[in-house]
């Protein structure tokens, strides 16, 4: 304003030096995005040829104290010391995570000096900036001190040239000296930080048995590049690399098919986002988990809470089922400053909108129909399948007519809640056919045959008896006529199901579960094949296969296992 001087008083260094946020980790996001931004100017400058070997490394120091972040990014020319290092909220990048200029001095509020060591490729010289933030800090809260931000900040800062640099150096390393916050120190708590916020990949199990596999659906299929092309930087804490802590198990939630989706304005065709998300194979809920919840991302860093995007789903509940990333690609769909949210304009009302009928018209369905599944259908027929070959073998067992009688009324029973559990199967087909979401179902029965079946079968009693059930398979629920991608990406046809649910009508011969031919019907079996060998051998055989049938494997798997056991019996 004409004829007055403006100022900026020190309640705003307050502001750059830590008071925006409030969790003390954000230290360690903002400092190696800055890191990851160096590394990106020196692939455009041809310095480095891959962002993935080039690690950041970040020390702490319990004993002094310190701590430690160092790329081999660009570096900072020495007069470009000032423009960089000193000024704040000047930032020169353009279409980066971090564009505010403010971050720098985010470490301000928990340590005495924060100290730049770096060098410019071409440049001989080792350019040492040093903030004294424990003295910014005390003129902050001397009330009789006014001065200006600018004038703390001339005060406050010190530069050191050196020669004898490597001409080919490039770097850029900052320490937070006298580190006065313990969180900060604790290596573990710092290792789940950066493995949730910033852009590191994926763990291996995760991408062998779960990422990779996905992907070769033909629904996933087109977004393999997107993963390929997400950034991705390698970051190691005190010589541990870090990754994401997705795995194909978490303690004692196994995760199965894994869907990547497109999130689409319909009026302008504009896309806003894409992501992955996967349910546990019990389609249970998950509170607790490091990686619980779907997680808004953006340059692949988490934005705010993992809850964020919470308050869109049609209940509280919903979002505990599912774990995945949301990744935001809409040109003015951004994070806040303090990235604690999505700056507020136009696009984020149309973003939120087309998130909420995601997850309403998708996501709700899904778990809500797959966890009855599971509880009406799957748990409720392998219960009872359970149920009968165990009073099979009292039938055979006892003697007492009366009490044939009731055992068999018993069985007759289980088959009654078997007959009221295929009853709605036909609900559940035309739901998985019409979402394709069998890779869904096929996971439950999976999850069903590992914790009923497979610990039925593994009962000393049930072995010594040879009274085995065969595994439930997925097959059985698909359409007769129809051909469903799974999971894993084979097709399976509903006529190779034979499944053996079904049970002798007098409740004393269980041999159609067991896999072998029904005296009585003459079903034709996959043992047919050992007729020749002796009934000692044939009974080993029958309990390969059921060790084969309950296997946590694709079902394409179980089948080459059993053409090789073949191959090798009857050469």
């Amino acid at each position: 304003m004409e004829g007055y001087n403006s100022r900026i008083g020190k309640t705003q260094m307050q502001q750059y030096m830590g008071d925006l946020y409030e969790n003390p980790m954000v230290v360690y996001r903002e400092y190696i995005q800055n890191a990851c931004d160096a590394i990106e100017d020196a692939l455009s400058m041809n310095l480095i040829q891959d962002r993935k070997k080039s690690t950041i490394i970040v020390r702490i120091d319990t004993y002094n104290k310190t701590i430690t972040i160092e790329d081999e990014g660009v570096g900072i020319s020495k007069d470009n010391i000032g423009p960089y290092l000193v000024d704040v909220a000047s930032s020169k990048k353009v279409n980066r995570a971090g564009q505010y200029g403010i971050g720098r001095l985010n470490g301000a509020n928990y340590c005495d000096q924060i100290i730049y060591e770096t060098s410019y490729s071409g440049e001989e010289v080792l350019s040492t900036l040093v903030w004294d933030v424990k003295r910014a800090r005390e003129i902050c809260e001397d009330p009789s001190q006014n001065p200006t931000t600018e004038e703390i900040i001339d005060e406050v800062t010190h530069l050191l040239l050196e020669k004898g640099e490597s001409a080919v150096a490039h770097y850029c390393r900052v320490t937070l000296k006298n580190v006065n916050n313990g969180l900060l120190l604790d290596q573990e708590k710092v290792i789940s930080y950066i493995s949730q916020i910033v852009p590191v990949d994926y763990d291996l199990d995760f991408k062998d048995n779960l990422l990779s596999p996905s992907l070769e659906v033909e629904a996933n299929a087109p977004f393999k590049e997107r993963f390929k092309s997400l950034w991705i930087y390698k970051i190691s804490v005190n010589d541990i690399p870090v990754t994401k802590q997705y795995k194909s198990e978490d303690g004692a939630f196994k995760f199965g098919s894994l869907r990547c989706f497109s999130l689409i304005d319909n009026k302008t065709q504009e896309e806003y986002a894409w992501g992955w998300y996967a349910m546990n194979k019990e389609a249970k809920q998950m509170n607790d988990l490091p990686i619980s919840f779907i997680r808004a991302r953006h340059c692949n860093y988490q934005i705010g809470p993992a809850t964020l995007l919470s308050g869109l789903y049609p209940s509280p509940v919903s979002q505990a089922y599912f774990i995945g990333e949301l990744n935001l690609v809409h040109e003015h769909i951004r994070p806040t400053a303090s990235r604690d949210g999505i700056k507020q304009n136009d696009h984020k009302i149309i973003f939120e909108a087309i998130v909420k009928r995601f997850f309403k018209e998708q996501l709700s369905p899904l778990y809500n129909k797959t966890s009855k599944f599971r509880s009406e259908v799957v748990e409720r027929i392998a219960e009872a399948n359970v149920q009968i070959a165990s009073l099979v073998q009292l039938v055979k067992k006892e003697d007492d007519a009366n009490e044939r009688t009731k055992l068999k009324e018993k069985i007759k029973k289980e088959k009654e809640k078997i007959a009221t559990a295929e009853s709605k199967i036909p609900a559940y087909t035309r739901f998985f056919e019409e979402t394709q979401s069998w890779g869904s179902a096929t996971d439950v029965v999976s999850s069903v045959n590992e914790t009923i079946v497979k610990a039925y079968n593994q009962k000393a009693e049930v072995v010594k008896n040879d009274s085995q059930i065969p595994a439930i398979k997925v097959e059985r629920f698909k359409p007769e006529t129809s051909e469903v991608n799974t999971h894993d990406g084979g097709k399976t046809n509903n006529q190779q199901q034979g499944q053996g649910s079904k049970n002798s009508s007098n409740g004393e011969n269980n041999n159609s579960q067991n896999g072998e031919r029904d005296a009585n019907n003459q079903i034709p079996t996959e043992l047919d094949a050992y007729k020749a060998l002796s009934s000692v051998e044939r009974k080993l055989i029958k309990k390969f296969y059921s060790v084969i049938d309950g296997a946590d494997v694709p079902p394409a798997m179980k089948e080459k296992m059993k053409k090789t056991l073949k191959k090798k019996i009857l050469k």
